[in-house]
């Protein structure tokens, strides 16, 4: 029932201006009638189309709780090695391939690339070409069907995620703020780190000119996606 609110708001909405306006150039009803109906028909249908949207919102979550907990009960592969993890290596991706089960064709096909020292390396394409897959396939979230990826020669699968992840940095396509201060956001990662690492932090990632950590307690709070916050 929820599914078809909003259709049936938007057809009451409709039909009843339709009808005013009818009776308007028929001279059934005066002008202040006719516009008091289309300025308040609206209105009373507002809790119905509130209704709808909060419906698909409610749908929307639910899946992204059924996501989320299927990642939390992933376990998270350990390396066959402790603490694993070569460091300021070349990163060589060897004919990488990986499917999804909603698509016919791969995501990514034997891909070959080589990641030196230093390097910048760009991966452009078009919506789809698997660009966010490659990038989850180098932080171990995606587990490649075929080929490999290694680290200074270290396969990815014996790599202690952990601390490789460690030393990656990762900026989502839809940057997200959450619930809390410039402070908590910051140490998302480390939470044990100090005001002077976390302005260091701010400092080497060019944020330091527009942030200012200040200490516990006077940092300001904002809600979820960074609402309060002036859109300046």
């Amino acid at each position: 029932m929820c599914r078809g609110v909003g259709v049936w708001a938007a057809l009451g909405v409709a039909v009843l201006g339709w009808g005013g306006g009818g009776g308007l150039l028929a001279g059934q009803v005066t002008f202040e009638t006719g516009l008091g109906v289309l300025l308040l028909v609206p209105e009373a249908f507002r809790p119905l189309r509130a209704v709808g949207t909060s419906f698909h919102a409610a749908m929307d979550a639910v899946t992204a709780f059924d996501v989320a907990f299927d990642i939390l009960q992933t376990p998270v592969p350990k390396s066959s090695v402790p603490d694993a993890c070569p460091v300021r290596r070349p990163v060589t991706v060897d004919r990488v391939t990986v499917r999804y089960p909603d698509r016919r064709d791969s995501v990514l096909l034997d891909v070959d690339l080589v990641l030196e020292v230093g390097e910048t390396v760009a991966v452009i394409g078009p919506s789809g070409s698997g660009k966010s897959t490659l990038l989850a396939v180098f932080l171990g979230l995606v587990v490649p069907d075929e080929g490999k990826v290694l680290i200074g020669g270290t396969n990815l699968r014996d790599v202690d995620l952990e601390a490789w992840r460690r030393q990656l940095a990762w900026v989502p396509q839809r940057p997200h703020l959450f619930a809390g201060t410039i402070t908590d956001n910051l140490r998302l990662v480390r939470p044990d780190a100090t005001d002077e690492q976390v302005r260091l932090a701010a400092k080497d990632a060019e944020a330091a000119a527009f942030i200012v950590v200040l200490p516990l307690g006077l940092d300001p709070v904002w809600w979820e996606g960074g609402q309060c916050l002036s859109p300046g």
